[in-house]
């Protein structure tokens, strides 16, 4: 019984994920999980593509990566994951991840601005010309 429980549990996951992409609250706020009878153990059922239970992973994250909550293109409040990289250069960046986003391209140029004019307020020997920058942007909930 426990496995069949499982699959369909899977397949419903699988259907709602596909429901949220579509846009639609009500789905997000979905628990899959069953509570067996005899033991009263909660069993949280996740899918091999997730990887892993939670959109933000327990722990310190790596070196330049963080999360947040923001609005994507649609207007509707997303999980992001931006990803950041130096690399000796020349003082250029580079954004990916934001496909067509013409405002947001433009806020993270805003915001490289910032960056280079006030690097000298972090460290005084740090050169923004010394080095290239890489943003990626992971979007973690398809909300547009």
């Amino acid at each position: 019984v426990r496995a069949c429980l499982t699959y369909a549990l899977e397949t419903r996951r699988r259907v709602k994920e596909q429901l949220k992409k579509l846009g639609g609250m009500e789905f997000f706020d979905v628990h899959f999980s069953y509570i067996d009878n005899e033991s009263l153990e909660e069993f949280f059922v996740n899918v091999p593509e997730q990887g892993g239970s939670k959109l933000i992973p327990e722990g310190l994250p790596r070196a330049g990566v963080v999360h947040l909550v923001t609005q994507g293109s649609t207007g509707q409040l997303g999980l992001y994951r931006y990803e950041t990289q130096m690399m000796a250069g020349s003082g250029k960046h580079s954004v990916s991840g934001l496909g067509s986003n013409t405002a947001a391209k433009e806020a993270v140029r805003v915001g490289f601005d910032y960056f280079k004019v006030n690097l000298n307020r972090i460290s005084a020997s740090a050169k923004f010309s010394d080095h290239e920058y890489h943003l990626h942007v992971v979007e973690l909930h398809n909300t547009g």
